[in-house]
């Protein structure tokens, strides 16, 4: 309330009149410029008045420290980082501000940035996931050959993603509070292969040993045909050397590529070694040397007969 007083004053009379000043509470809410929510943590709030007197205080759960102060003027508020998790997320910054009264001012805080340094890995080749695309905050990048990228973010919480061309979807969570390096390992998309082993005739072979062996990939996988003569495998996507072995049976060698999730067929056709064709045509081969041998001597046995017969009918003309 403001008081009025009037009095007379005499002559070579001195007033001395004693201002108290009034302590108010001076609001500073610390935000974080990324989220436009309240700074994770907890800050101390320094203020330095004109009088180069400072007055402090601590934030509260909504990011607000209320601190008395009994100046007006421009003054510097500096706000520092209290504990250890906070400080790798916010550096202490100062800001300079009008403070005359009553009030509660917002003051934003840019996170630290890290780099994050991610490498990508083909478990299925051990060597770069080449052409998956890379997918953090706003970034989606396409791995380049060496399957390494690097990043520069604001210090928080993300969720990797990699996934596109044949790999299956993958994620992982990271924290990034320090420059990090990290690695994923990427699985090949599944596909479906038929090998059927078969007789140059369309005759099913079983038990035949189907060796599969990746060319562009580390997967080995050896099958037994039953008596259909076939195998069915599930696959990574990729390239392969497809040998086939039997008894008896010159080795196929093939290559396939499975280039799709769509179930893909292969024939191996098989033709007999000279001693698999001895042994499963033997007995038709012996039939038919016997009655060779048999027409032979019975062409010998009639044609001896017949001059037997000539002759004897010759002496019987002479007599």
């Amino acid at each position: 309330p403001s008081i009025s007083l009037s009095f007379s004053i005499p002559e070579n009379l001195s007033i001395s009149i004693n201002i108290t000043r009034h302590t108010y509470l001076y609001g500073v809410q610390v935000l974080d410029k990324l989220t436009n929510s309240p700074a994770t943590g907890i800050f101390r709030v320094e203020i330095t008045d004109t009088k180069g007197e400072k007055h402090a205080g601590t934030t509260d759960y909504q990011g607000i420290a209320y601190i008395p102060i009994d100046d007006v003027g421009n003054m510097s508020i500096s706000i520092v980082p209290l504990d250890e998790k906070t400080s790798k997320i916010y550096n202490p910054v100062t800001v300079y501000s009008d403070v005359s009264f009553q009030m509660v001012k917002q003051i934003y805080l840019d996170r630290k940035n890290y780099t994050l340094s991610l490498n990508v890995i083909d478990l299925d080749t051990n060597i770069p996931a080449s052409g998956a695309t890379v997918k953090i905050a706003s970034y989606s990048v396409v791995l380049g050959p060496n399957g390494t990228l690097v990043f520069v973010l604001p210090a928080n919480n993300y969720v990797i993603t990699v996934q596109g061309g044949i790999y299956t979807t993958i994620q992982k969570t990271i924290s990034l509070y320090d420059n990090t390096t990290t690695s994923i390992g990427v699985r090949r998309i599944m596909g479906t292969l038929t090998v059927r082993v078969i007789q140059s005739g369309g005759t099913p072979i079983s038990n035949a040993y189907v060796h599969i062996d990746g060319i562009d990939n580390v997967n080995t996988y050896t099958f037994i045909t039953d008596f259909t003569g076939e195998v069915t495998a599930n696959l990574p996507l990729g390239l392969y050397r497809i040998t086939v072995s039997a008894p008896d049976y010159v080795t196929y060698v093939g290559v396939w590529n499975i280039s799709s999730i769509a179930p893909q067929m292969i024939e191996a056709r098989m033709n007999y070694t000279l001693g698999g064709y001895f042994k499963a045509y033997g007995i038709y081969i012996l039939i038919i040397v016997v009655a060779a041998i048999l027409i032979l001597y019975m062409r010998r046995y009639v044609r001896k007969k017949l001059d037997l017969l000539a002759q004897k009918e010759l002496e019987e003309e002479v007599f």
